[in-house]
Order: C-alpha cells, then structure tokens, then sequence
C-alpha cells in the first residue's frame, strides 16, 4: 500500500529529490564582486520569511557540529555570524566544512573557489557581519539562512554544481552510515523495500 502512495506522489511532483530542499526559505544574498571582495550583504523577500528556492540539504548531517548544507547554510556557518557579539564568532569546524565542499566543488565549477577565497578572508568576514549588524529593516539572526553571489552569478542559480552535489551527498550518507551501522545490520524500507 505504501509502495502506491509513493508511487502517486512521485508521478505528481509531490516528492522531493533527496538531497535538497525544495522550500527553504534564504533571507539573506552574501554577495561579492568577481574577485571575491567588496562584500554586500542583501536582504532577500519580504524581510521576514525570506525567499523559498531549491537548496542542497545535508539532511541531519548539517546539524552536527562538523557538518553543513552546501551552497545555503545559516549565517553562523557561512560567516560566522554571532548576533550576540559584536564580532565574527571563532573559526569553527561548520564553517570549515562549508568552505572544503566550496573548494572541492570548484573542479566543476570554478566560481566557487572564488567564493571560498572570498569566506576565508577576515576582512570580508568582519565586513558582512559588521553590515548585519546595522541591518534596520529587519534584523538579522545567527540561524537565518543564506547564500552566495559572485559578482552577478547567484550560486544556486547554476547548474554546473547539482550533478557533484548529488555524488557528494551519496558519498556523505554512505560514509555516515558506515559510522553509525558499525555491526553491519540492515532495514527494509516500508516505501521501496530497499535495504538500507
């Protein structure tokens, strides 16, 4: 019964690809000019909810302390954003993470080792956090989702990324799943019947 119910879902558009988001609401645009510096920071929708786009998603991973989602991930991991202080919160293994996804996805495509040279310079940094700080139309919060642009090209808007994205996320579920199904046991899936 269950394997029909997927089964019409999928035939309507109603399941999302795993991996993504297809809803997630992006607030804030961390923009910077083609050299990766001058950073922007752009308050993206109404100023409350922000703008739903389709957006990588790391699943639980993203929650854990060394883990994020790529391209789209929450102030505090992609600019270390602490709206408690008045500056840039210490180097963290999130933001770390974020950065290495940039830098190992740039062999597709090169515009986000760009992006990662531009979050690894503290100028840029201290410049974005100080820029949401005076933010008046609406305040920003250290869980407040963001992305990136590289001077007129939003990250999420290009193509080149989906198909290592999709090899990356398999690679991360297997290799958690490694870790956490040490004795090696597997589960049926109620939907597909898979062994997972």
């Amino acid at each position: 019964m269950l394997q029909h119910l997927l089964t019409y879902a999928e035939k309507r558009g109603l399941v999302a690809e795993e991996g993504f988001n297809e809803k997630r609401p992006l607030k804030w645009l961390i923009s910077f000019d083609g050299q990766g510096r001058n950073p922007q920071v752009i308050l993206l929708g109404d100023g409350k909810s922000g703008q739903e786009r389709r957006c990588p998603d790391a699943g639980t991973k993203a929650q854990g302390k060394e883990g994020a989602h790529f391209l789209a991930d929450k102030l505090s991991t992609i600019v270390l954003y602490d709206q408690g202080s008045d500056k840039p919160s210490t180097d963290n293994l999130k933001f770390n993470f974020f950065v290495d996804m940039l830098q190992r996805a740039s062999s597709v495509m090169p515009l986000l080792s760009a992006a990662a040279n531009a979050l690894n310079s503290s100028e840029n940094i201290t410049s974005i956090c100080r820029q949401l700080k005076q933010m008046k139309k609406s305040s920003a919060k250290d869980s407040d989702f963001a992305t990136l642009q590289i001077g007129q090209t939003i990250l999420l808007d290009c193509p080149e990324w989906i198909d290592w994205w999709r090899k990356e996320f398999r690679l991360q579920r297997v290799t958690h799943e490694k870790k956490s199904n040490k004795d090696g046991v597997k589960m049926r899936c109620l939907l597909t019947g898979e062994l997972i």
